[in-house]
Order: structure tokens, then C-alpha cells, then sequence
């Protein structure tokens, strides 16, 4: 994990399973607008379908399966969502709670 803490995690480069919350979008106003146009804004929660380290990541927010390009989700910064039931978390303990 980068910088020592839960903000700022890039989306490209999380395991599939892995349940988070979206904090920001970097780049242009064409991968905002992209991103915005299929419900990726600050603070929704999406699961981490697949991600192989390289090709798409795939996503699944409500009730639909999205497949952004590598380049993209490397603008894409996350955060651990707070119900994370799609395992694999963040802290590596596979979304287990004690």
C-alpha cells in the first residue's frame, strides 16, 4: 500500500475482490465526463471484478459490469469502502472482521 495509509490507492493497481470506495478522478475533463457518464463519481462504492495487471479492469457498481482501460483506472484513486464484503481488502486480510 502507498503513503502508509487507505487514501490515495490507484484502482489499476488493486486485486480482484477488493471492495472500495472512489475518491477521486485525476486527468482530463474527457476521462471525468467518461467516468461520470457510467456512475463513476466521488463516493460511490465499487467491487474489483478483475484485475490481472494488465488489459482492463472490470468493475461491478450496481448492476452492471464496467471495464475500464489500464490507463484510465490509473487516474482512478480509491479508498477502502466501509462494508467490505467483496474480500480481498485493502489492509490484505481478505475482508475478514474480527
Amino acid at each position: 500500500m502507498k503513503r502508509g495509509g487507505l487514501h490515495g490507492n490507484r484502482l489499476s493497481e488493486l486485486p480482484a475482490g477488493t471492495r472500495v470506495r472512489l475518491v477521486r478522478v485525476g486527468g482530463g475533463h474527457a476521462v471525468h465526463a467518461r467516468l461520470a457518464g457510467l456512475g463513476l463519481v466521488a463516493g460511490v462504492e465499487i467491487d474489483v471484478r478483475r484485475n490481472d495487471g494488465r488489459g482492463p479492469v472490470v468493475l461491478a457498481h450496481r448492476h452492471a459490469r464496467i471495464a475500464l482501460g489500464r490507463g484510465v483506472a490509473e487516474h482512478v484513486l480509491v479508498e477502502e469502502a466501509s462494508d467490505a464484503r467483496g474480500g480481498g481488502g485493502l489492509d490484505g486480510s481478505g475482508g475478514a472482521r474480527p
